[in-house]
This record gives C-alpha cells, structure tokens and sequence, in this order.
C-alpha cells in the first residue's frame, strides 16, 4: 500500500468521525432548542406580574383550581387569594386592597367592569326527617310563604302548608351581608336584614345543621348540598321545591332537584329562574389592562370553563364570555 493511499484512508475515517460528531451535536442542540421552546411556552414568553383577589367562600373551591392550573403554564403570574364577605369585597376593590372581587349576583356590578365566570343557584332546603315532607313535595311552597317563614311571619308547618303538623319552623340564615343572603332575599322581595332565626356562619355548614333538624329549613348555594362526586343530594337532605306560579301543585319544572346535573342543566337553559340563579363575576375597578390579570381572566373564560363541572357550577354561555373577551383585546 503506498503511502498516499494510506493517507487518503485515515483522512477518509477523520471525515466520518467528524460527520457523525456533528451529527450528534446538532441532535444535542435540536433537544436543547426543542426544551428551551417547551420553557418558554410554559412561561408564556416570560409574562410576569402579581395581584390580589377577593372572593366569597362560595366559590373559593373553584377559584382555587384556577389558579392551581392557570399558574402551572404562567409560573412568572403570582396569584394571591383571600376570602372575603360579601359586604367587605366591594370597599377593598375599591380601596385597592385587592384587585379582582369575585361577585356573587347583581350587587355593586353597576360600579365596575364585570366578566361573568360561572353560575350556581340558592336553594331551599329541609330535613328529609320533616313530619311534612309528603305535603311538601305534592303542593311545594309559593314564594310568598317562603318569605313569610323566613321572616318569622309564619312560625308553623301548619301555617306554611295549611296542612299537617303543628310543628315550630326553625330558620337558619346566613350573614345579612352574604351573598346567598342576598340572592335568596332578592328571590323572595324582602330585605336579608328582615330574615328571622338561627344565624349560621359558614354557608357549607347549613345543609349538616339542617339535615340533623327536623323542623329546620335554610338556603345555600346547590354547591353545598350535592356531593359532587356522586351527583346526589347529601344525606337527610331535601331541596324544596318553590311552587313558582302558584298553583298548589309541584310541576315538572319546579321538581329538578334529584340529581345535580338535572338542575344545572335547568339552571342553564334558563328553566329554573334567576333569582335564585345566579351568576358569579369577576370584578376591576376598570376594564383591565395588566396584562397579567388580563391573561387570567381570560384563560378563565376559555379553558378554565372545563374545571366548573368539577366544582359543582355551571358554564358560562360562549356567547357571553366572548362579549368580555372582545373588552380585554
């Protein structure tokens, strides 16, 4: 073999070595690229900022998964939550304290820029122990009555149905600066400082006190008298039914309450009336324009939709999400 022949060859090997090098390297540098890309798509190109919202225990649950998934894809975005009452959240919002409010239903919405998030419903409930129950599901109670029970005008089940047992109403109610206080009295055309009865400070603890009461009657949102997981009242629990258009009898539209899903999908279409349907809303002092609390907000109305079934709420209609997403462009 001559010595330029065996040049050639070990040139020819170096060539290979090299190629191959680089070939590894540039799949090395594809990997980094291809990682480096997943970062930023995690950090949404590096969006940052910070904020504060207030929010009535209601919905804290919900809220909460928000932000779990929301911060997971916007890790520069940092979130603070604190539950506040009803009667706090608007004077903070605008103190500036917080700068999101959650509100439950129509209160103070004329004074900010508002994007509904979710809906729910305030209920009715009694024992599934009430002596009367059997009245109570065939006649179901006028909103009239209601109100007359709840602000200690009717002091009887007997007053109440006209019928059955002579038994003592037992009220529970919530803060007259709750928000289901509100919505509820809205419902009935009184005030929720006119509500009578046993006050009860955690709206999740009115369907245990009821349920073991059997003369007891109260309101809640549907969120706390369902189990989630099964789609079923809880138990010794009963929602009551309103008969709405007065005619002494439980009709199909009134009697939704058996499984959740039926009386969301009621709550939905617009069946079961608003009140005590209700909307929660996402509250700024003005249309926002940080982009930080704008990204949330409208991460909300799009994939965060996906995460109300979950907690018990119902969706909000596309149509109306698009309305405030258009605001936040």
């Amino acid at each position: 073999m001559t010595k330029n022949v065996f040049l050639k060859k070990i040139l020819m090997k170096k060539f290979m070595i090299l190629a191959i090098l680089a070939v590894a390297l540039s799949g090395c540098g594809s990997d980094r690229s291809k990682k480096t890309n997943e970062v930023a798509q995690n950090d949404v190109s590096g969006q940052s900022g910070s904020f504060i919202i207030g929010c009535p225990e209601t919905i804290l649950p919900l809220l909460n998964k928000w932000k779990q998934e929301f911060v997971k894809n916007h890790a520069k975005i940092k979130i603070g939550i604190t539950p506040v009452n009803s009667g706090k959240i608007l004077n903070m919002l605008e103190n500036n304290q917080i700068q999101i409010a959650v509100l439950s239903g129509n209160d103070g919405r004329e004074s900010f820029w508002t994007a509904p998030v979710a809906k729910d419903a305030v209920l009715p409930v009694v024992s599934f122990d009430n002596n009367n129950l059997q009245q109570i599901v065939l006649s179901g109670i006028t909103k009239e009555k209601l109100a007359a029970a709840f602000t200690g005008k009717l002091k009887t089940w007997r007053q109440l149905l006209q019928a059955g047992s002579n038994d003592p109403i037992e009220v529970f109610k919530l803060s007259d600066s709750s928000g289901s206080s509100a919505m509820w009295a809205e419902f009935l055309k009184v005030k929720p400082s006119d509500f009578k009865g046993t006050l009860v400070f955690n709206e999740n603890d009115i369907p245990m006190m009821v349920a073991g009461n059997k003369n007891a009657i109260g309101y809640c949102s549907f969120t706390d008298i369902y189990d989630i997981n099964t789609g079923l009242k809880k138990r010794n629990l009963y929602v009551l039914p309103v008969d709405l258009n007065s005619n002494n009898q439980t009709d199909d539209n009134e009697l939704v309450f058996d499984k959740i899903g039926d009386l969301k999908s009621a709550v939905a279409s617009g069946k079961y009336p608003s009140p005590p349907g209700r909307k929660f809303y996402m509250a700024c002092k003005k249309a926002p324009d940080d982009r930080a609390i704008t990204s949330f907000i409208k991460w909300i109305l799009t994939i965060g939709q996906s995460y109300c079934d979950q907690y018990g709420f119902v969706t909000i209609e596309k149509n109306e999400a698009s309305v405030s997403l258009k605001q936040m462009e």
